[in-house]
């Protein structure tokens, strides 16, 4: 049998590693899943795989080659970026000061129609709503160290749902969200 047992561990570590571990290095990242975490797990009697690795579970290598082709540097911080940014359950924030990330989501996205938009640009709000609507994937850019009340609702997932539709609030309007 060539499938992976997962054991309960694992699935804590990768879920660990997807929630929190974006933010760090990726010295400090082998340092708190090598030293902190499994450690902790094992203290703690929770099944694991010995030597499990979150990306293990996170990826594989034909996806990972998937990305490359994408444009997607090969080295492991970006790698794992990638599949935090695909695995995770909110909407990822990236700080991209060499604009790899940008690239590799503008050619892996731009098929399935990428609205790229910078706040305070002209249509901007008319940009969100349309993405929203007929659910393409949205880029913002250079959002700057404060984030538009506007979008809190669509951050927050603070979505409202009627009937079989789900809606978001955008500042006094309310908006189809396409599922």
């Amino acid at each position: 049998d060539n499938k992976m047992r997962l054991l309960v561990g694992d699935v804590m570590l990768s879920s660990s590693f997807v929630a929190y571990i974006a933010p760090f290095s990726r010295t400090f990242r082998v340092e708190l899943v090598d030293e902190k975490w499994k450690p902790d797990v094992i203290a703690r009697a929770i099944p694991m795989t010995d030597g499990f690795d979150p990306m293990a579970l996170l990826t594989d290598a034909s996806t990972t080659a998937s990305w490359n082709s994408e444009g997607l540097p090969a080295d492991p911080l970006s790698t794992q970026n990638a599949a935090i940014i695909t695995r995770c359950a909110r909407f990822p924030l990236i700080i991209d000061p060499q604009l790899q990330a940008i690239f590799w989501i503008t050619q892996r996205e731009e098929p399935n129609g990428l609205v790229r938009l910078v706040p305070g640009t002209k249509g901007y709000l008319e940009k969100v709503v349309r993405a929203l609507e007929e659910g393409l994937p949205l880029l913002i850019e250079n959002m700057g160290e404060v984030i538009e009340a506007i979008l809190d609702n669509v951050i927050a997932r603070a979505f409202i749902k009627k009937g079989t539709k789900l809606q978001v609030a955008l500042g006094d309007r309310v908006v189809d969200i396409a599922l």
